[in-house]
């Protein structure tokens, strides 16, 4: 089950290329911050002692899946239009970028859902910017940290705002017990690692 969620999830990212040169910059944009949450959070799984090393590795690639459908939505409408016509839709991207940052999370744990995955996935998937204080060492924590350092490092698609994501890092720390040098160690040559994969 989780080799098919993983080919399934290496399928997803590469097949969807683009000529528009800032919407194919977006996607590859979005599958190297997803590869680099999912990186980070089996570091920190392995780290932490977690016993769902892979879960919160599949959990990081997944977290963000829902945005290569918006993504993909807008380059149908692109590839629909004919180059003839005078009057085509040009997105601009801020707008796709806004509609991508608004409808990813449901239509991703949607996507889960319909992909036959296993439940705590879509609620990661649904949630991965708010802690789970009652289980703090688990997949969905070492994402929504995972996924707040990546944007820290901005890997990741549209500008953050700096303040939530110091925020959620400083109460990611707390909720996993770990302190800044040990995330240092980690993000270091993260960025290299994510262009090798």
């Amino acid at each position: 089950r989780q080799l098919r969620s993983f080919l399934m999830t290496a399928v997803a990212f590469r097949m969807f290329v683009s000529k528009d040169p800032e919407l194919d910059g977006a996607l590859k944009t979005v599958r190297a911050h997803s590869v680099a949450v999912s990186m980070l959070a089996r570091d920190l799984a392995q780290l932490t002692r977690c016993e769902q090393v892979e879960d919160s590795y599949l959990a990081g690639l997944l977290h963000d899946i829902g945005k290569v459908v918006v993504l993909v939505f807008v380059l149908e409408i692109l590839r629909a239009q004919n180059p003839k016509r005078q009057q085509n839709v040009r997105i601009r991207t801020e707008d796709y970028i806004a509609a991508v940052h608004q409808l990813h999370r449901p239509i991703g744990a949607k996507i889960i859902q319909l992909w036959d995955m296993p439940s705590y996935l879509q609620e990661i998937v649904q949630g991965s910017s708010d802690y789970n204080l009652a289980q703090r060492v688990s997949p969905a924590n070492l994402v929504c940290f995972s996924n707040a350092v990546t944007k820290k490092l901005k890997i990741s698609l549209g500008e953050a705002n700096p303040h939530e994501v110091s925020a959620a890092i400083m109460i990611g720390r707390s909720v996993l017990g770990i302190d800044d040098e040990v995330v240092d160690r980690l993000c270091a040559g993260l960025e290299e690692r994510v262009k090798e994969n």
